[in-house]
């Protein structure tokens, strides 16, 4: 039978982080197969984690996976199952979706005894702002509520999400090696059942719609400073509309720079893979042409994909 681990969080949690730390740490098996699901097409979390041996990576791009592609999800996964046979399905969707959309999506293969159900994890990042939560707080109290296993990303504060009540199991060790395989794997591994999780399901109390999102392609080459300069416009121009921002932009001298944006934090690192430049931009509120007319101003002729 197929362990099937969702790792879910909301945006900028750390998600993606946790993942790369599972499959370093082996805690994966040896034949795995990983789900990727995000708005935008720079597929740029895969592009993090393509270095694992036996890893077979799948990307679901331009949805949210607990609405519009729900279907393509239960037909991916069969497929996956039949074909591929994979000791182990890890899940991640974007950082908008509902825990609770997922997991009935997945029902019908626990019903039918293909997939074991893991956790599912949520992680907990530091909070971003009390504007950026008050208008998604519904999406992340439906991942918490949801969860098997609650994970807090080091340097986070229990008290900030005020999770003292909760049932379920509250991880909140640094993610070591030594922590991740003697003590979250075995939580993960007894978390809650999936009768007891689906009985208990909170009933979608958020919406996703308004939500927009661009896919740009710059061509040029940019400087640390540069590309440092560009992201602090963006917090100036769209401040709280503009909720998560990364992809891979040129590097001057070669190479790329990986870009990471919310609205409380940004990081620009060296990243030496070879990957086509591209940024998925998710924000609500954002009309086309003002993003168009910003990024034309600070980055010159570009492709944008909506």
């Amino acid at each position: 039978m197929t362990e099937v681990m969702i790792v879910s969080g909301f945006l900028g949690a750390g998600k993606t982080t946790f993942i790369t730390r599972f499959l370093e740490y082996g805690l994966a098996g040896a034949h795995c197969l990983l789900i990727e699901n995000d708005f935008g097409d720079a597929g740029v979390d895969a592009a993090l984690m393509d270095r694992t041996e036996g890893l077979v990576i799948s990307e679901i791009n331009s949805g949210c996976v607990c609405c519009s592609l729900a279907g393509n999800l239960q037909t991916y996964i069969r497929e996956a199952l039949k074909e591929l046979e994979p000791e182990r399905i890890i899940l991640e969707p974007s950082g908008v979706a509902g825990l609770s959309g997922i997991l009935r999506s997945l029902k019908p293969f626990v019903q039918e005894g293909l997939i074991r159900l893991e956790g599912p994890v949520t992680v907990l990042g530091p909070p971003r702002t009390r504007a950026y939560l008050s208008r998604f707080g519904g999406i992340l109290r439906d991942q918490m509520e949801n969860a098997g296993v609650l994970v807090l990303r080091p340097g986070t504060d229990p008290a900030t999400y005020s999770i003292s009540g909760q049932e379920v199991p509250v991880f909140s060790l640094d993610w070591t090696r030594e922590n991740f395989e003697h003590m979250l794997l075995p939580l993960i591994r007894g978390g809650r059942g999936m009768a007891e999780i689906v009985s208990e399901m909170t009933v979608d109390g958020f919406k996703t719609a308004g939500l927009v999102y661009y896919t740009l392609c710059p061509d040029q080459a940019y400087t640390a400073k540069e590309a440092a300069e560009i992201l602090y416009g963006l917090r100036r121009a769209f401040r709280e509309k503009l909720l998560r921002l990364k992809g891979f932009l040129h590097r001057t001298g070669g190479g790329l720079w990986h870009v990471e944006y919310t609205v409380s934090s940004q990081e620009i690192l060296e990243f030496e893979g070879s990957r086509n430049a591209g940024i998925n931009i998710i924000g609500r509120g954002i009309q086309r042409e003002p993003i168009e007319r910003f990024f034309h101003k600070e980055m010159g002729t570009m492709r944008i994909r909506v």
